[in-house]
């Protein structure tokens, strides 16, 4: 009968809410106090829950796959044994945090709970783990002390609805990246450009405008420097997942044919096709495949130095058409100097001084977009 609950029963009870566009769900388990244990999935062993929260209104605990790769500084931890339970505090975690993750503990296990600060872990407890290995370690994928009203935002870019669309997600987790679309996840000091393996040409390419329009009409009066990092499925790097909670590094399928295999691509979250922006030196080459862009105003503005073809190659051709490392969005920076004041009668400073929308108009007429 509806609404009647049997003890020798289980029940899965789903409940559906909206938080603006986004919809979410949490299922809950009912467990009779007389219900066979053979009717429900065998709880493990050893479990790792990733504690969020200042207070007891705010507090979530979020179970994480068990390996050293799901950790966070800026986080705690509560990693339950058959022996023990451990409290791992990271070393960008509050102290209302640490409160709140013994108050997690106490719900979780009634063992002895050993506080392992980051840095101070015993062998035991990356045994416990699987063994030691890459995890979001920077305390910069907190939210600045100094400036704490800037949390991380992440766009939804899409052109599914016939035309291209930025839908901000809150709340957002990895579950809501969708490997047909593209994402822009906004950190303030940097922007990732994540690309889903099957987001078509022109996503990926309104979505590169989209990402310096967005540093240039903020309100707040962004660096035009600011590092624009572009991202492929199952290559995020820890710079990446940082943000998310309960990042899952086995989420997606990783092939990467360069040295090393892809089994350590898959474990650590990052792979050989990671094109960082801005953040490497000029005297430090890239790595095969790497596409090495900057921020919106040096892209524009200030020549980086790109290899340079004929502009015979660059003009009206397809994307799978460009040499190995043009990306299709930008190929006026593969044009020597002497081609690019020919093509669009002014120097790359002038051309990178133009509105967004006027670059891209005069890249359609000329066939270089």
């Amino acid at each position: 009968w509806l609404g009647h609950f049997y003890g020798g029963d289980c029940y899965l009870v789903l409940y559906t809410y909206h938080v603006g566009p986004k919809v979410n769900r949490i299922i809950y388990i009912w467990q009779g106090g007389t219900s066979r244990a053979g009717s429900t999935e065998p709880v493990p062993s050893t479990r790792l829950f990733q504690v969020h929260g200042t207070n007891e209104f705010n507090t979530k605990a979020f179970e994480v796959p068990v390996r050293a790769s799901s950790l966070n500084s800026n986080d705690v931890f509560v990693l339950k044994t058959p022996n023990c339970c451990y409290l791992w505090y990271g070393k960008g975690c509050s102290g209302d945090e640490r409160e709140m993750a013994k108050t997690v503990a106490d719900i979780i296990s009634k063992t002895e709970k050993p506080v392992i600060a980051e840095g101070q872990e015993p062998p035991e407890f990356w045994v416990a783990l699987g063994g030691k290995s890459q995890y979001a370690s920077n305390k910069r994928y907190r939210l600045p002390e100094e400036n704490p009203s800037l949390p991380p935002r992440l766009f939804e870019c899409s052109n599914k609805t016939g035309k291209f669309q930025a839908t901000e997600i809150v709340d957002f987790m990895q579950d809501d990246l969708d490997e047909n679309d593209v994402y822009l996840l906004d950190t303030f000091d940097q922007v990732f450009f994540w690309v889903g393996k099957g987001a078509n040409t022109s996503e990926k390419e309104a979505a590169a405008v989209m990402a310096q329009e967005y540093l240039r009409s903020d309100p707040s009066g962004r660096d035009m420097d600011t590092p624009i990092i572009v991202v492929k499925q199952g290559c995020e790097p820890p710079t990446f997942t940082g943000w998310f909670v309960a990042w899952d590094p086995l989420c997606w399928s990783v092939s990467d044919g360069g040295e090393g295999g892809g089994k350590v691509a898959e474990e650590v979250g990052i792979c050989r096709d990671l094109a960082p922006v801005g953040a490497l030196s000029a005297s430090v080459p890239p790595l095969p495949g790497q596409e090495i862009l900057r921020g919106a105003q040096s892209r524009a503005g200030g020549h980086q130095q790109h290899g340079t073809f004929p502009l015979h190659v660059l003009v009206n051709t397809a994307a799978e058409d460009l040499p190995r490392g043009v990306d299709p969005s930008r190929k006026e920076q593969h044009l020597s100097d002497q081609d690019f004041q020919a093509v669009f009668g002014m120097n790359r400073s002038a051309f990178g001084n133009l509105p967004v929308w006027k670059q891209q108009n005069l890249k359609k007429e000329k066939g270089l977009f």
